[in-house]
C-alpha cells in the first residue's frame, strides 16, 4: 500500500509540473521572423498567434489594444466599403520591439499596404477601393499597445 501511494503522489506530482509548463517561455522569434515578409500568409484571412495577456476593446470606428508577448499574425479591426472612400487612419502604436507591424489588407484583391513597423504615431491618409479591408496585427514577441482610430473622410 506504501508504495501505491508513492506512486500516486508521483503521478499527482508530474501532473502538477506538466500543467504549469505554460510559464515556461514558449515564444520563438527564429520562428515568426518569416511572416514580416510573406505576402501569402498576410493575405491569408486565417488568423494565428499567441499573445500571453490581451485586453482589446473596439467600436465601430476605434480599437484599442493592450498586450503581452505576442506572436503571430491577429486581425485587430475590418473596414467594409460599399464604395470606394477615402479614410483618415490614425495610429498610436507603443511596442516594446520592431519585430511589431500594422498591415491593410485588401480581401478581395490579396493585397498588403504596410501601415508601420516598431513605435509609431502618425494618420495615415488611405484611398480605399470598394470591399471589404483587414487591419491586422503582426508580431513576433512583443508587448505593447495600439490605439487605432479610423475617419471616413469622403466618397467617390
Amino acid at each position: 500500500m506504501k508504495s501505491f501511494t508513492r506512486l500516486a503522489l508521483l503521478f499527482c506530482l508530474s501532473l502538477l509540473f506538466a500543467s504549469c509548463s505554460f510559464l515556461v517561455d514558449i515564444n520563438h522569434p527564429q520562428e515568426c521572423t518569416p511572416l514580416f515578409n510573406d505576402e501569402s500568409r498576410l493575405v491569408n484571412s486565417a488568423d494565428s498567434y499567441f499573445y500571453r495577456a490581451r485586453d482589446f476593446d473596439q467600436s465601430s470606428d476605434e480599437v484599442w489594444l493592450s498586450f503581452r508577448d505576442f506572436s503571430g499574425v491577429d486581425t485587430i479591426h475590418r473596414i467594409s466599403c460599399s464604395q470606394p472612400c477615402l479614410v483618415s487612419l490614425g495610429l498610436d502604436v507603443l511596442v516594446d520591439s520592431d519585430q511589431y507591424k500594422l498591415v491593410l489588407v485588401d480581401v478581395a484583391r490579396q493585397k498588403v499596404l504596410p501601415l508601420c513597423q516598431g513605435p509609431y504615431l502618425g494618420r495615415c491618409l488611405l484611398y480605399l477601393p470598394a470591399g471589404t479591408h483587414a487591419l491586422r496585427a503582426v508580431g513576433c514577441s512583443v508587448s505593447g499597445r495600439v490605439i487605432a482610430t479610423l475617419d471616413i473622410l469622403g466618397d467617390n
